[in-house]
């Protein structure tokens, strides 16, 4: 009896050692597998998740950084950052609406556009701020403007339900040149370099008229 229990014992124990043989065995592997993408440089093409919680992403090519995606520290809104860190494009959010905004190389505003509850607006300004080009929308019906560098408007345009404008104007922002058009009839205007009305023609539906004025206002032809 002795000397069958103790080749009982004998017999765990060798079944004890190849168990965890095949046990280390197991382990080894399974740590090659895990290490396989970090030792051969293995990325996954696609991930899939429902939530992604982050405050930065970042794009790289050929290891180095070349785009950015920030959270805003103050605006609600997110920032497109060039390799260097500079500000390219601000996405924000606003009570009314949404606005998008691009940067110039000093990472100044040079073009925005804005969404309203009833409007939008495309605005674009020179590298001093000074607003060059604007457009806006209304319900009624819209506007377009063309500023000169020092942000006067010398030409714009104005469209509503039921009359439209076309005005231009000198460098100092008197209008000279006055085109308007109603369910009437149509206008034309011009102005001398004061901004006063030198020649009028209108139209409506039964005749027509032109005015000529000298630099006092004091008519000095018209027809009829």
């Amino acid at each position: 009896m002795p000397e069958r229990w103790l080749e009982d014992i004998q017999h765990q124990l060798t079944s004890l050692r190849r168990e965890n043989r095949f046990l280390k065995f197991g382990l080894i592997l399974c740590f090659v597998f895990a290490s396989l993408p970090y030792l051969t440089g293995f990325q996954l093409d696609v991930i899939r998740a429902k939530k992604v919680v982050t405050e930065r992403v970042e794009f790289v090519r050929d290891g180095k950084s070349v785009l950015s995606i920030i959270l805003s520290p103050i605006e609600n809104g997110l920032y497109i950052l060039d390799e260097d860190g500079s500000r390219l494009v601000f996405l924000g959010r606003f009570l009314e609406g949404g606005m998008i905004g691009v940067h110039n190389k000093e990472s100044k505003i040079v073009a925005k556009l804005g969404v309203r509850l009833n409007n939008g607006n495309v605005l674009v300004t020179n590298k001093y701020g000074k607003p060059v080009a604007e457009m806006d929308a209304s319900l009624d019906g819209g506007v377009v403007s063309v500023a000169n560098k020092d942000g006067k408007s010398v030409a714009s345009m104005h469209g509503s339900l039921e009359v439209g404008t076309v005005s231009v104007a000198n460098k100092d922002g008197k209008i000279i040149v006055l085109l308007t058009a109603s369910p009437d009839g149509g206008s034309i205007g011009v102005a001398n370099n004061e901004g006063k009305p030198v020649v009028v023609m209108s139209a409506t539906q039964d005749d027509g008229v032109v005015v000529i004025r000298d630099k006092a206002g004091r008519t000095v032809w018209n027809a009829p």
